[in-house]
């Protein structure tokens, strides 16, 4: 009985493990197909995610921006928001 048991709940996961592993393929598969038409979006949702955190930032008031390391922190966000829109770039130059 015990037995009966454990490979009825192995075989059910096994299952389940399958279908999940059939559904990640398929989502690849789409995602690879639409490829050119994802970048610009996660571009977009990259920058909208950078004005979150400096929305935040602002919000607190607890947040000084000076000297060496004041410069250091706007130019980290200044290279990333010119990284995404360098890779918006080459997806339109690639179209």
């Amino acid at each position: 009985m015990i037995v009966s048991t454990m490979k009825s709940s192995a075989e059910a996961r096994l299952e389940v493990a399958k279908a999940k592993s059939e559904a990640l393929q398929k989502e690849a598969a789409t995602e690879s197909e639409n490829s050119e038409n994802i970048q610009p979006m996660r571009s977009h949702e990259a920058r909208m995610e950078m004005s979150d955190v400096l929305e935040k930032m602002a919000k607190d008031g607890k947040f000084v921006v000076s000297g060496k390391t004041g410069q250091q922190v706007l130019d980290s966000f200044t290279g990333v928001i010119k990284t995404i829109d360098a890779n918006l770039d080459d997806e339109e130059d690639d179209e």
